[in-house]
């Protein structure tokens, strides 16, 4: 059967079209070869570029010439600036969040420390893998607002929170923290142990020398600062 006879969906032709020698041209679709390097250097650029310099300050035409593509090729792949940042997101976040949502699902109250360290460990270690992902939070969040990426953001920003508010809510079901004197209860909580491991986190992985102070142990030094702090708040 030739390519002109084939079938798509619904009994329709599938549209091809011919190049020369006779093949078929693929149409559009994720990208492939020497397309998807360049989607990789576009992603990489657009992420120190957003990171250094925050979302409003930051230019397609910073971004291609980074990357080494012309900005016909950026816009073959995102329309405009807000969708290449909602897929940068999406690569940077979406694989660690998902997989700690399944985590912290199946979880029974007993495991609320192991969780609570374990958290802020891989934090510590994304952050001293590439430092740019933590920078393009911060940058984005605390900057001033872009309502384009506003809900991006507050998506990423809102599971991350919901991750550390069901970790506490164990905590309580398991009577490790008082609910007494838990301010806020399980939401409180999430809050003032974010304040301390982000503020870390924002502070230390501005330099390689301070990164390196991202580790397990820190993580655990500080989940025991925290637990401790909470557990006689509640006596």
């Amino acid at each position: 059967m030739t390519a002109a006879g084939r079938q798509g969906a619904g009994g329709r032709p599938r549209r091809t079209v011919p190049v020369r020698g006779g093949r078929p041209r693929r149409g559009p679709g994720r990208p492939t070869g020497s397309d998807g390097d360049a989607e990789r250097r576009i992603l990489d650029a657009a992420l120190s570029a957003f990171a250094a310099r925050g979302y409003a300050a930051t230019g397609i035409r910073d971004i291609v010439t980074a990357a080494g593509v012309t900005q016909p090729t950026l816009y073959h792949h995102y329309r405009t600036k807000a969708e290449l940042f909602a897929r940068l997101l999406e690569s940077a976040c979406e694989p660690a969040l998902g997989a700690w949502e399944r985590l912290v699902r199946e979880a029974r109250a007993e495991d609320w420390r192991d969780l609570l360290l374990r958290f802020t460990a891989e934090s510590f270690g994304l952050a001293r893998a590439d430092a740019r992902i933590p920078r393009l939070l911060f940058q984005s969040t605390f900057g001033p607002p872009v309502p384009e990426v506003q809900g991006a953001l507050e998506a990423v920003a809102g599971r991350r929170f919901g991750l550390v508010r069901r970790i506490m809510t164990l905590a309580l079901e398991a009577d490790a923290i008082s609910a007494a004197g838990a301010a806020g209860g399980a939401d409180g909580l999430a809050l003032a142990f974010c304040c301390l491991v982000d503020q870390h986190v924002n502070v230390l992985c501005r330099d390689p020398a301070t990164r390196r102070l991202l580790t397990a142990e820190l993580a655990g030094w500080l989940v025991g600062l925290f637990t401790t702090g909470a557990t006689a708040a509640g006596r």
